[in-house]
């Protein structure tokens, strides 16, 4: 997700140029310092939600980014299924496209998840995208329900 003002552009591009080599090169270690993106949040999402951790820094940040604009939910519905996919694959032995140094920690999710629960993402995605599309919904409607219906991929209350 790219920022929406120029000032917000050229304030990442600087942090980008302060990771490069001398030739301008960024390191492959400093990968992860780049990806503050809300793939990145949303996989923090996930883990936390699964381990019990305490969820509410991530939810702020998630919720901040709700509301900066309404065009902003179908940034992390896009974020979401990528995510899916990328732990979809993890789950069925694959590699996907993505530095090395975030596979344990998105294969372990994956696993944890399983097949019934990373396809529970893609149902709650296109769920909130159908719901604002047809104006059940309003897109921070949505996306509340989208975020409360995610702690119940980990913890279903047997309902």
């Amino acid at each position: 997700v790219l920022p929406q003002d120029a000032a917000s552009i050229n304030s990442e591009l600087q942090k980008i140029a302060l990771l490069a080599d001398e030739q301008g090169q960024v390191p492959e270690s400093a990968h992860t310092a780049i990806q503050q993106t809300l793939e990145g949040d949303i996989f923090r999402l996930l883990t936390a939600i699964q381990t019990s951790r305490q969820t509410a820094p991530v939810w702020q940040q998630l919720h901040e980014y709700n509301q900066s604009g309404e065009s902003l939910i179908f940034a992390f519905l896009a974020s979401l299924t990528r995510e899916a996919r990328n732990l979809w694959q993890l789950c069925m032995g694959e590699r996907p496209a993505m530095p090395p140094s975030l596979i344990p920690a998105k294969k372990s999710l994956a696993q944890a998840m399983g097949p019934v629960g990373i396809a529970k993402l893609w149902e709650l995605a296109s769920t909130a995208e159908r719901a604002i599309k047809t104006g059940e919904q309003s897109p921070e409607q949505a996306f509340d329900f989208l975020v409360a219906e995610l702690s119940l991929v980990f913890h279903p209350t047997g309902h």
